[in-house]
Order: C-alpha cells, then sequence, then structure tokens
C-alpha cells in the first residue's frame, strides 16, 4: 500500500467512527421520535388532547434523523445512485465515472454544508425561532450543515480511495 493509500486508511477509519456514532445517535432519535408520535396519537385519539406543536417537534427532529444518518449511507453504498446507463458501459469506464462523480458530489456537499452554516450564523442573529413552541431553529441547522460536511468528507474518501486503487493498478499493469 503506498503512501496516500496508508493516509487515507487512517482519515477513513476516523471518520468512519464519526458516522457510525452520528448514525447511532441518529437512530435514537428516531426511535424516540416514533415514541413521541405513538404518543401524540394516543392523546389524539384516545383523549382528544393532542400534544401541542407536535408537528412542529417532529419536523425539527427528522432534520436531526437525516442529518445524522448521511455519512453513514455512504458507509452502506446505500446513497441515491443513478446508472442505468452507466452499467452498461465496460467496468473501467465505470470505475472512472465513479470516480468523478464521487469527487463532484463532495464537492456539493461541502458548499451545501458551508451554505448551511452560513444561513445557521444568519439566523441565530436574527434569534429565529419556530411558530408554535418558540423552539430556536439555528442548532438545526448547524446539525444539519454538520451532517453535509460528513457525508462530503465520505465521498471525499470514497474518491481517493478509488483513485488509490487505480493508480495500484496502473503501477501492477
Amino acid at each position: 500500500m503506498n503512501i496516500l493509500g496508508r493516509a487515507i486508511h487512517v482519515i477513513e477509519r476516523a471518520i468512519n467512527s464519526i458516522s457510525r456514532a452520528a448514525a447511532a445517535v441518529g437512530l435514537t432519535v428516531l426511535m424516540l421520535m416514533a415514541l413521541f408520535t405513538l404518543a401524540d396519537v394516543i392523546g389524539r385519539s384516545g383523549f382528544n388532547k393532542p400534544i401541542s406543536g407536535s408537528y412542529e417537534l417532529t419536523q425539527l427532529i427528522f432534520v436531526v434523523v437525516v442529518a445524522c444518518v448521511l455519512g453513514y449511507s455512504v458507509i452502506l453504498k446505500s446513497h441515491v445512485k443513478i446508472d442505468l446507463l452507466v452499467s452498461h458501459f465496460p467496468t473501467r469506464a465505470q470505475a472512472t465515472i465513479d470516480t468523478i462523480s464521487s469527487l463532484i458530489s463532495s464537492a456539493l456537499f461541502f458548499v451545501i454544508s458551508w451554505r448551511v452554516f452560513l444561513q445557521a450564523a444568519k439566523i441565530k442573529g436574527q434569534e429565529l425561532n419556530s411558530g408554535i413552541l418558540e423552539v430556536p431553529v439555528y442548532p438545526f441547522y448547524y446539525i444539519l450543515a454538520a451532517g453535509c460536511l460528513l457525508m462530503g468528507a465520505m465521498l471525499l474518501i470514497e474518491f481517493f480511495r478509488s483513485f488509490s486503487r487505480k493508480n495500484e493498478n496502473a503501477e501492477m499493469n
């Protein structure tokens, strides 16, 4: 394994650990959201006493869930990938397209993260709160930005890993 490959491996292990931990948090929050929704349905149906602001709170919690599992979706290779046309290309062309796609996707998620961080700072300065419960919304923007940053990092690692593999294969030939 070359120097680039070893460096990628060390960074990949660290970011994988962070992604797995974030996914565990996301799944825990999802479970709590399900219990909260169940309590709201029981209160609404059985006692005619819905939880005030439940729809709003569910929306905010869902942001946390999605943001936390973004990076882990790259580990599982469950992120959206449309390859109707590419799947008919030769293996080498598919690998090249995957490499380029990983780089472009990584850049896109880094830009999204940056813009959401800026928006979070703006909203924090404006002291913007949710409509019913008056919950500050800027922390949810920061969580979403961090999730996009993690996704971008995972895709960048995927790019370097595939780029490193292509170089190793070229050296073997």
